[in-house]
């Protein structure tokens, strides 16, 4: 897609097609390039074995990966995408430029298709060796490289090009459908909760939410089992409430419509409470992990089989 190496210089085509009548002339630059003898091409591949490093000059990009001229020579070689960095990048331009020198290491020779595959990411370091001086439930800064429909992958600030994975899940306590664009920007920096590492895939998984307090936890050291709160009615469905402590406005409590009365009809109970009305309600069970609190209205009236 990107002509712009070519412009200015001079180049041979072939006329493949010639309409005198219209005044058309069609030529082609790859039929020059691929008129190439094969045998000259295989006597050059000849010369190259698999764990050699050669140097390369990016000729060109694709979706999957940059081309290189190697040595000088009219012979081209793939680097892969996911040969160009330890990195997660969606695109060569990411960490390269058209015309950039670079050493490559010969990774594949296929001596029927006559095409070399070659790595730059393998004649670096693999950060994944300085894992083990992060530790589990430890918070480090990372830097946003890129977004994800389930998240975002980030690199540890101190240790380019290890990339840990952000999943939407791990960014909020509340928010349940809440996406990384939503909250950050490529390129910035966070805090995170390093929550697992799998050294056979070389994965590591980290967590924001962990960094924040925990807005259930802190309700369930404000209140115990059995007490009695004001509350405000936030959203009802067709057999529900969902209420609010004073304190804790951002948390939804959940109130089942059969703890709303002693009346049998409790779902025309239910129609009577609207948007904003206060209420009082009895803490019925707090489970802060599951980000789940239950609470009763019924529980705060006088029974009438108390008698």
């Amino acid at each position: 897609k990107d002509i712009s190496h070519l412009m200015n210089e001079p180049i041979k085509l072939a006329v493949i097609k010639l309409d005198k009548v219209r005044g058309n002339c069609c030529v082609s630059r790859r039929q020059i390039i691929s008129s190439f003898k094969k045998e000259d091409k295989a006597k050059l591949l000849d010369k190259y074995k698999v764990g050699e490093k050669v140097k390369g000059v990016c000729k060109g990009f694709t979706s999957f990966g940059a081309f290189f001229s190697i040595d000088g020579e009219n012979i081209d070689t793939l680097v892969h995408l996911m040969e160009l960095s330890y990195s997660r990048i969606s695109h060569p331009e990411d960490v390269l430029n058209i015309g950039d020198a670079k050493d490559l290491l010969i990774i594949g020779i296929d001596k029927e298709k006559l095409q070399i595959s070659t790595s730059i990411r393998q004649l670096t370091p693999d950060p994944f060796l300085e894992i083990d001086k992060y530790k589990i439930n430890e918070n480090y800064p990372i830097k946003i490289i890129k977004f994800l429909d389930f998240g975002l992958f980030g690199e540890f600030v101190d240790s380019k090009g290890l990339t840990v994975l952000l999943h939407n899940s791990e960014l909020s306590h509340l928010k349940k459908n809440i996406t990384a664009k939503k909250l950050f920007k490529v390129g910035e920096n966070i805090n995170v909760k390093l929550i697992d590492i799998d050294k056979d895939k070389k994965r590591i998984a980290v967590s924001y939410k962990a960094t924040q307090e925990n807005p259930f936890k802190a309700f369930e050291n404000k209140y115990k089992i059995g007490e009695v709160c004001k509350a405000t009615v936030k959203s009802t469905n067709e057999y529900a409430l969902f209420v609010s402590a004073e304190e804790f406005p951002e948390i939804d409590c959940f109130l089942h419509s059969n703890d709303l009365t002693f009346n049998e009809n409790s779902e025309e109970e239910l129609k009577k409470y609207k948007i904003g009305e206060k209420i009082e309600v009895k803490i019925l069970q707090i489970q802060p992990d599951e980000q789940k609190i239950r609470v009763s209205h019924k529980a705060t009236l006088p029974d009438p089989f108390d008698w």
